[in-house]
């Protein structure tokens, strides 16, 4: 748990930042009428919290790689379809998705490819000599 735990915070950590590049180049080329909803905080929050989930859900089905692989693509997938609305019920302009959209597919893939494989790797540089050989 602890070596997926480091993963999670190393893969979060890494979403986060991609992310909030993605949202300040963003909002320096359309300006960011959504300060109310999304901003630094948020993206944060939301990077960190959705990798720990899917972080958790990998320890559940860890022996089962690909069946958490396909699940997190799907659930990334399906993240950004349909019709999100506003805090007051309107329909988000499609300007607000073209920021939002690349910064579901960076946390969701990220989570799906790179907690396992940092994971691995942390275990694989734990393991006694003789197992390595």
């Amino acid at each position: 748990m602890k070596t997926i735990l480091k993963a999670w915070l190393i893969t979060a950590s890494i979403a986060a930042i991609i992310n909030l590049v993605w949202f300040y180049i963003n909002t320096a080329k359309n300006g960011n009428p959504w300060a109310e909803i999304i901003g630094v905080m948020p993206i944060l929050v939301m990077s960190f919290s959705t990798i720990l989930a899917g972080s958790l859900v990998y320890w559940l089905l860890r022996k089962r790689e690909w069946l958490f692989k396909t699940g997190a693509v799907i659930v990334t997938i399906l993240s950004v379809m349909g019709h999100p609305t506003l805090k007051d019920g309107s329909a988000v302009p499609p300007a607000f998705r073209v920021m939002d959209i690349p910064m579901h597919f960076v946390a969701g893939l990220l989570c799906a490819f790179l907690v396992p494989f940092i994971a691995k790797r942390l275990k694989a540089k734990h393991e006694p000599f003789n197992k390595q050989i």
